[in-house]
């Protein structure tokens, strides 16, 4: 054996069999770090908590693990684990993707509340429009006349529930029905995950060359940046329009060119060094014609044989479910059906009494009970766990709506649940509406509508114009979103939440400056703006001008909403671009003009190219590069967050010669062209030389050692953070727990602060490590921590972490000096030992702490602080002990810590006065 090794990279190695894992565990049991990723074992040893005690890093993607065996949670050093990208069912890999600490809990459940085995798929069918998707979902729903209508076509998205079941077997498709319109497919991305079977529809009379770009590369595009590595199943529908001799041939046709295709974009992204997911297409094409039930019922035997086969390709169908979390979904199922009524206890009567189906979600689901807010829901769940679930987990809700969400059944986002998704649909087409055009803001239908959203007199009047101008070139005030969703079910209160996802999706581009003036222009829907260009948008550069520029090379071409994206940081860079269409904008500020976006979207075929061009004046230089960096790092979220297959090289114009450089990760670029300027591997430096001095421009950190300047300022200042009222709940619960109960073995705080706002930002690198007092820091543009207070990876959340594993960790941080960053939208726990660099908007009132956290309040587009005192950290608090609070300003507001150990003890962590009187009443 080898006893003292402790680290091991099998990756990719065919022949790392179950028992070869087995026998590691038992002959190496010093190993921290076992890395065996691309292997295809199928089981992990089952007492590998005692073979490898000691192990810390685990990293076992892209297998074919279908379970973790439970001896895994005695783990009491693995901090690292990484078990993407495997058909598990035990745990939900939705589950543990997020960590050691969510398949801990996951454990407990199932050994508490015992589980239960899912049989539902979420099914997303996609195509180009009128391909015949929505009749083929009609024909296997055995709906007795399935053609669709021309008028009763798809658009943006349908949803429906379809019973597979068989003799054998029971199983539920949740399909979503997405509408072929390229307009709308940057919506559509919402509804994409990995977990689903993606059902591809090319219709036979478009099986050809000549439309191979509209009926199957731009979806094949869609698919392959957003969910590289998801199952596809291709249906060749309407082949009742050729002869039966040809079906074969067009069949093979098709996979053929899908397969070369995914091919050529491979090749592309190996030449560029990166890594590439290719999609898993089925070998075997469906063919189909609704007026055919021969073709209708082969196609759902195959389908079903699919999604039940084993090893299971489409794990989702056969995972073991914790029955608490069946508990939340019937509580939600409940909440769709009838509301939150306004009585907590008539409300629980009617949950206790009635436990609703899953078939409550989506379009089941009432039209006045679309959504709700995600706080309110949290706070019924741990009111109903007291009656039905007592032994749950507080973190059930949070696990739960994470598997319901992934599954397809509801969709959340800035605070709010969806439980009726199809909602998102219905204002986005208030928005986009192609038939409400200038001429329609001046009819009588129209004045009857503004009345309708509660407008008189000269507000009517306000209203009619802002109309005439939001149809015009897409501009959004607030008169205009009341009177455009008047009529739907959303509250005005929730209008800001309900932008916030539509921004994300880039259905509208939030400006920077907003007021509470009805006339403030807070929004504009890009659909609304032209599709090419204005003329003379971008004249020649005036001679003392400069300009510098970078390409964005793609290698799978332009995926949906990646253009307008570039076009949204724009508009947000300048406030509102002064030349804006579809795909692109122009920005005039002083000291710079910024062009960004697609220069000839007609041509799509050639849309693989992003341009950013900046024009600045002498003096001006550190600003036009900051503008590059943020474009860079805007694409590197992107690719993280959203276009998970995103493959792109960025280019810059040789400063010898001007002939392009592509940077791609890897290697040092030299121009083909003169063979002296270059690009540096690590990172996209141009390095160019003048004739006094040499320059370097890195477009990583700082510009020769100059601090950031204006653009930072509009990037992180500008942008309000999106911080969540539950986020902000749970850390003043957490605050008084630590300031009351200590941090463990009788050792009360020192003193701590909590930050709290977009961690992206607040945590954005500089030159990314450097050596202090012998300790690796990490830099940021905002101040510096340890790396080993690093705590991205280990999926701790300030809403959960009091109920699993993560606990002994987020309290040692509470050892260190320095603040602890939270996010503000999704509670992870960044770090700790976070120390502020720039306290000059701090306010000194009460000493070093107090300055600090105010002034970070300042920062990254405002963050929400809560500061606690030593003096505060006992057990027994006073009326006249307070927090201070910065709530996005640098002026304090004291909070009781009685008062919040109050409100505590009646909410769970939720402080809502509401509560406690709905609490003592029920009680």
């Amino acid at each position: 054996g080898c006893p003292s090794l402790t680290s091991l990279n099998v990756s990719w190695c065919s022949r790392l069999t179950n028992g070869a894992l087995e026998a590691i565990g038992t002959s190496c049991p010093g190993l921290k770090q076992l890395i065996a990723y691309n292997c295809d074992f199928t089981a992990l040893p089952e007492d590998i908590g005692d073979l490898l005690p000691h192990l810390r890093d685990l990293i076992i993607h892209r297998n074919k693990l279908t379970s973790l065996p439970r001896s895994i949670v005695t783990l009491e050093n693995l901090t690292r684990l990484n078990v993407s990208n495997n058909p598990l069912q035990t745990p939900p890999v939705e589950i543990a993707i997020q960590g050691i600490d969510a398949i801990r809990r996951y454990f407990d459940e199932l050994d508490r509340e015992g589980a239960t085995v899912s049989t539902e798929l979420k099914v997303v069918l996609v195509g180009d429009a009128e391909a015949g998707k929505t009749s083929f979902r009609n024909a296997l729903a055995g709906q007795p006349n399935p053609a669709q209508s021309d008028d009763g076509r798809t658009i943006y998205l349908e949803l429906e529930t379809i019973d597979m079941s068989t003799a054998n077997s029971q199983l539920e498709f949740n399909t979503h029905d997405l509408g072929g319109q390229p307009a709308y497919a940057a919506l559509q991305l919402f509804f994409m995950t990995n977990s689903a079977l993606y059902i591809f529809v090319v219709p036979v009379d478009r099986d050809n060359d000549e439309n191979f770009f509209d009926a199957v590369e731009r979806s094949l595009v869609m698919l392959q940046v957003r969910v590289p590595g998801a199952i596809v199943v291709f249906i060749l529908s309407k082949i009742d329009l050729v002869a039966a001799d040809q079906i074969d041939a067009k069949c093979a046709w098709l996979h053929e060119k899908v397969t070369e295709k995914l091919r050529t974009w491979q090749e592309a992204a190996m030449d560029g060094r990166r890594d590439f997911t290719p999609l898993r297409v089925q070998p075997r094409v469906l063919a189909v014609s609704v007026f055919r039930h021969e073709t209708i019922d082969a196609a759902r035997d195959a389908l079903v044989a699919l999604a039940t086969q084993r090893p299971p390709l489409l794990p989702s169908v056969g995972q073991t479910v914790p029955t608490s979390w069946v508990k939340v979904w019937s509580l939600l199922g409940a909440v769709a059906q009838h509301g939150v009524i306004d009585s907590a206890l008539s409300y629980l009567t009617v949950v206790c009494q009635s436990e609703l189906p899953l078939r409550s979600f989506g379009s089941s689901a009432s039209p006045d009970c679309a959504y709700q807010p995600r706080s309110s829901l949290e706070a019924f769940w741990n009111q109903y766990r007291r009656w039905k679930a007592p032994q749950a987990w507080p973190s059930t809700f949070d696990d739960a709506l994470r598997l319901l969400e992934a599954q397809g059944w509801v969709f959340v986002d800035s605070g709010l649940v969806y439980l009726r998704p199809s909602l998102i649909i219905d204002v986005t087409k208030s928005l986009v509406n192609h038939t409400f055009t200038v001429e329609s803001t001046q009819s009588t239908k129209t004045a009857e509508a503004i009345l309708g959203a509660r407008y008189h007199g000269v507000e009517a009047g306000l209203c009619q114009q802002e109309l005439t101008q939001f149809a015009r070139c897409g501009v959004l005030t607030r008169r205009v979103i009341r009177y455009l969703w008047h009529k739907l079910p959303v509250q005005e209160e929730h209008y800001d939440q309900v932008l916030t996802m539509l921004a994300k999706a880039d259905v509208v581009i939030s400006l920077l400056k907003q007021d509470g003036d009805e006339a403030s222009r807070i929004a504009v829907v890009p659909h609304r703006l032209p599709v090419q260009p204005p003329d003379n948008a971008w004249p020649s550069p005036s001679p003392t001008e400069k300009q510098i520029e970078m390409h964005v090379r793609l290698f799978v071409s332009c995926p949906p909403g990646l253009a307008e994206r570039v076009a949204a940081t724009a508009h947000r860079l300048g406030g509102v671009a002064q030349d804006a269409w579809r795909f692109g904008a122009v920005v005039r500020k002083k000291g710079y003009h910024l062009l960004a976006g697609v220069l000839n979207p007609e041509l799509r075929r050639d849309m693989w190219r992003l341009v950013i061009v900046v024009r600045h004046d002498e003096g001006c230089s550190n600003v036009a590069w900051d503008i590059l960096r943020s474009f860079k790092e805007m694409l590197e979220r992107e690719q993280q967050q959203r276009y998970l297959g995103l493959d792109y090289a960025l280019g810059f114009p040789c400063p010898e010669c001007s002939a392009w450089i592509y940077w791609v990760r890897g290697g040092k670029l030299v121009c083909e062209t003169c063979g002296e300027g270059s690009v540096e591997a690590e990172s996209p430096t141009v390095k160019r030389r003048d004739e006094t001095s040499p320059e370097v421009i890195d477009l990583t950190g700082e510009v020769d050692g100059t601090e950031v300047t204006q653009i930072t300022e509009e990037l992180d200042n500008g942008v309000a953070a999106d911080i969540r009222q539950d986020v902000v709940d749970a850390a003043l619960h957490s605050a008084r727990y630590v300031a009351t109960r200590g941090i463990g073995e009788k050792q009360q705080a020192e003193g701590f602060t909590f930050i709290i706002g977009d961690s992206a930002r607040i945590l954005r690198h500089r030159p990314p490590l450097e050596i202090d007092d012998e300790r690796l820091t990490r830099r940021t543009r905002h101040g510096r921590f340890g790396a080993d207070l690093d705590m991205r990876s280990r999926g701790i959340n300030i809403k959960t972490w009091m109920g699993d594993a993560g606990r002994r960790s987020f309290l040692m941080a509470f050892t260190q000096d320095g603040s602890i960053v939270i996010d503000g939208t999704t509670g992870q726990v960044c770090c700790g030992g976070f120390f502020v660099s720039d306290l000059s908007e701090g306010n000194v009132e009460g000493g070093s702490r107090n300055q600090a956290g105010s002034a970070m309040a300042m920062q990254a587009g405002r963050c929400y602080v809560i500061v606690a005192s030593k003096d505060v950290c006992h057990p027994n608090p006073t009326e006249d002990e307070f927090f201070r609070v910065y709530d996005r300003t640098n002026r304090a507001t004291r909070v009781p810590v009685l008062q919040q150990q109050a409100l505590d003890a009646g909410t769970g962590g939720v402080a809502d006065a509401e509560s406690i009187a709905k609490r003592r009443r029920l009680d």
